[in-house]
């Protein structure tokens, strides 16, 4: 069996790209199964850790295999002293091998870069050579050092006699999107890399929703049950006088406010605005006045007990991530990469 390993050169929405490959793959008749040997935690649920992205794969591609399989290794930013090789060696190696029946060929998912977990020498390069992995390299198109990450990395994964089928340029600004096409693409394409997709930055792609906050942040929502899905393109933070918040907050659109449950004034000024979701913060009940005011204008109403510094950085990194229950982006993502990516050549490139 081959496989398709899809790495991401630093910042790169991998996952939005194994997401939309695996759905397009499953449509043309083939049982395409994911694993992620290697992940980050992203949260802790009852002493369990979670990794969204398990959760969201197993759910869109409806698969049958355990998330502990599809996601065996799952670490926290401390992890030194906490896992040992042989550990890490037999659950993915168990894992794999109960993945692999009945599938056509597994789309693996690297961890957050390449060098990932290199400490317990499970780098990259050895876990695609283990599974029969081809690579596929994917990055932001956001500017010029695209080009010396791809370069990088295809001479790394070749060094050590790992095939790399190409790369995709991802999530292009929109005033980049012809330099990537007419300059980038070729120049990476004279450099013995091929380029199998542009993808423009699409704003259902890039920005969270309402829900994908909740689900990172729990706490309770008061209000907006109806508007779980709305996207959000900025955070601010309320923490000034009612007079200047209104100015502040009428500069940004779709936006996810962050104020203390205490602030009336605050949440009042940002519910008069563009506002995706109103965060309340230090576990504080708003007044009736805040809840009236955000039924009116069906604005999800989200009470968390963390202060504002804590719920902000609870949020760092939360872009482009896609929720289970979010079948419209879902939905987008297969789309678009289906319209952008040259699927096919992919495809030849594993069942060949």
């Amino acid at each position: 069996m081959k496989n398709l390993f899809i790495v991401g050169c630093g910042p790169s929405g991998k996952t939005s790209l194994s997401l939309g490959l695996s759905l397009i793959f499953k449509e043309n008749g083939y049982k395409v199964g994911y694993f992620k040997p290697i992940s980050a935690i992203d949260k802790i649920v009852n002493g369990k850790a979670i990794d969204f992205d398990v959760k969201v794969m197993k759910k869109a591609l409806e698969l049958t295999d355990s998330e502990d399989d599809i996601g065996p290794i799952r670490i926290s930013d401390q992890f030194i002293g906490d896992l040992t090789k042989e550990k890490i060696k037999s659950k993915v190696s168990e894992s794999y091998q109960r993945l692999i029946n009945n599938k056509d060929f597994l789309i693996i998912e690297a961890g957050r870069d390449p060098d990932f977990l290199l400490a317990y020498d499970f780098p990259a390069w050895k876990l695609a050579t283990q599974f029969n992995s081809k690579v596929l390299l994917v990055g932001y198109g956001d500017s010029d050092h695209i080009v010396d990450k791809f370069l990088f990395y295809k001479t790394h994964f070749e060094d050590h006699n790992v095939d790399v089928v190409g790369a995709v340029i991802n999530y292009v600004p929109y005033h980049l999107k012809e330099r990537m096409n007419d300059i980038i693409s070729p120049f990476l394409e004279n450099n013995g890399v091929r380029v199998l997709g542009v993808v423009p930055q699409e704003t259902e792609l890039i920005s969270p929703t309402v829900r994908s906050i909740v689900e990172i942040l729990g706490g309770e929502l008061l209000e907006g049950h109806e508007n779980i899905d709305r996207i959000v393109e900025d955070i601010l933070v309320g923490a000034m006088t009612p007079e200047a918040a209104l100015k502040y907050f009428r500069r940004s659109i779709n936006k996810a406010v962050i104020t203390g449950g205490d602030r009336a004034d605050l949440a009042i000024a940002a519910l008069e605005t563009n506002t995706s979701i109103l965060i309340l913060t230090g576990g504080l009940f708003p007044s009736q006045q805040v809840l009236i005011r955000a039924k009116e204008k069906g604005v999800p109403v989200l009470l968390v007990p963390y202060d504002t510094y804590t719920t902000v950085t609870k949020l760092e990194g939360l872009t482009g991530k896609i929720s289970p229950d979010d079948a419209k982006k879902i939905e987008s993502t297969k789309q678009i990469i289906s319209k952008y990516v040259e699927w096919k050549g992919i495809l030849d490139e594993v069942v060949e």
